[in-house]
């Protein structure tokens, strides 16, 4: 997420929930977006699903395909 980004996340939740609210919501969002990212980069757990719900394998296929059209 770009520092911008950020600084407008953190805006809306300062706006809707106040401060201290704004950094429980923060915190949240941080441990599940690690949470998230952690399961994805498991290679014992090859059937977890992206927010698409499509597999990760097909996932990892389409970056692929993508990256060796960048190289070439």
């Amino acid at each position: 997420m770009s520092r911008l980004a950020r600084k407008a996340y953190e805006a809306s939740f300062v706006a809707e929930f106040g401060v201290d609210g704004a950094a429980a919501g923060c915190a949240e969002h941080e441990r599940l977006d690690a949470e998230h990212l952690a399961a994805m980069n498991d290679p014992n757990n090859p059937g977890y699903e992206n927010e698409d719900k499509r597999p990760l394998q097909a996932f990892r296929r389409q970056f692929a395909r993508i990256d060796r059209r960048r190289r070439a």
